[in-house]
């Protein structure tokens, strides 16, 4: 309710994250309903799941952090969900590389018609399987932390200059497993900062504040 009144009192919109790993798509419906239906909160963002290609996520399917698995429940709940509110925008979780996060699963690879070859990685398997379902996310989700445990200024700073190469990776496979119905698909960073590890002094330096403010311009 804090969360609810603060946003609503500054006229803000809001990113929620419904339950991927342990809840259901009537679940994430019955939020949607609740929150813009019932409540009018006209909240736009909603994101099925965290994170859900990295295993430190909670995810109780029986095939834990599989891409596939994750497209056809995920095109259930956006199914669902914009039933309960058709102007609501969608999203699902991404990453860069044809091959990352595939998380030992291979049983259904994603075929690249342009290429020639076929990719196990997260995105790839995500974005062809709910191609195949006739579902079309309305943006991917995607989450930059340069650093992990190993702080390092000079080489943090020149990490900005990244978003351009993720960006078109990211728009790429878009093309090639989305195909024309990705046109609009649009590309969404929610979190991002230095260091997704345990924080050190850079966190609070300035170091850490150039780092943002050069990343969010050349974003």
């Amino acid at each position: 309710q804090n969360f609810i009144h603060i946003a609503t009192n500054a006229d803000a919109q809001a990113m929620i994250t419904v339950n991927y790993g342990s809840g259901t798509a009537q679940e994430a419906a019955a939020w949607v309903r609740n929150a813009n239906i019932t409540n009018h909160l006209a909240f736009k963002y909603w994101e099925v799941g965290n994170e859900n290609y990295g295993t430190w996520e909670t995810d109780t399917n029986s095939n834990p952090h599989d891409p596939y698995t994750y497209a056809v429940r995920a095109a259930q709940y956006i199914t669902q969900m914009k039933s309960a509110d058709p102007t609501i925008k969608i999203g699902v979780p991404a990453v860069t590389g044809e091959d990352s996060n595939d998380n030992g699963y291979s049983a259904n690879p994603a075929y690249n018609a342009r290429t020639g070859t076929t990719h196990n990685g997260w995105t790839p398997v995500v974005l062809a399987t709910l191609k195949s379902l006739g579902v079309t996310p309305d943006f991917l989700v995607y989450h930059v932390y340069p650093e992990y445990l190993a702080d390092n200024d000079q080489s943090l700073l020149q990490t900005s200059a990244n978003w351009a190469n993720d960006a078109a990776d990211l728009r790429q496979q878009i093309t090639d497993y989305a195909g024309v119905t990705g046109t609009n698909i649009e590309l969404l960073c929610t979190e991002n900062n230095a260091d997704a590890g345990t924080q050190g002094r850079q966190s609070t330096s300035i170091v850490n504040g150039l780092y943002l403010a050069d990343s969010l311009a050349s974003l």
